[in-house]
């Protein structure tokens, strides 16, 4: 049948909820950026994949520098993940954890907006291209010795997200043309725009509501 494509809307609006349950056991708070769907079909769509996992490593990093050096307080380690959801809807997203929710909030929020205000560096764009590349040399490295489950990956995402369905050498040699070429000016400008786009998605959850930040915080 034809392949039909749907295109989630988002909102740059911030989006605040409240979810308590008895059974809960500590306070955490997910916190979701939503992202533009690309057609992974596509060289331009494939290439705005690669550079918002660039993005997702170096936000990570900054992350993390601030949990180590305590200016983001959080019970965990941070990180920022990628994942999709139905038809598509792709997102990066964080889960907190500490004893004053609010607060870290506000710091979580000021490391990932100072990354869109005053971009991001050569060095950090070097960091998150090798690490990148690692990956991809470990890919190749594989090569020959794909798993029927890994066939059986690509061939249903072909037909149900329109990846690209070429060899996985032409994957791989294309995906290293792109972090050649890419910069920190492209990669600071497309983050902008990101946030720009999608408004977080904000769900405090715990047990007790009077524990956790409130929705106008």
């Amino acid at each position: 049948p034809t392949r039909s494509v749907v295109t989630p809307a988002i909102s740059s609006n911030p989006v605040a909820e409240i979810i308590t349950h008895p059974e809960n056991v500590a306070d955490n708070l997910s916190v979701d950026f939503p992202f533009t769907t690309w057609d992974q079909g596509t060289v331009g769509g494939s290439r705005l994949i690669v550079w918002e996992t660039l993005i997702a490593k170096m936000l990570t990093r900054r992350l993390t520098n601030a949990w180590f050096d305590e200016t983001l307080n959080s019970d965990n380690e941070p990180y920022l993940a990628e994942f999709s959801l139905n038809r598509g809807l792709r997102y990066y997203g964080s889960n907190l954890e500490s004893s004053d929710l609010g607060a870290t909030l506000k710091q979580y929020l000021a490391i990932l907006r100072g990354a869109a205000d005053f971009g991001f560096t050569e060095e950090e764009v070097a960091d998150a291209v090798a690490e990148f590349g690692a990956g991809i040399d470990s890919w190749e490295a594989s090569l020959g010795s794909t798993q029927d489950a890994d066939y059986a990956w690509w061939y249903t995402n072909h037909f149900l997200t329109g990846i690209w369905g070429e060899p996985e050498q032409a994957w791989i040699d294309r995906e290293r043309d792109v972090i050649k070429s890419v910069t920190s000016n492209q990669l600071s400008d497309h983050w902008r725009w990101s946030l720009a786009t999608g408004g977080p998605i904000m769900a405090a959850v715990g047990a007790d509501a009077t524990t956790l930040p409130t929705i106008t915080e």
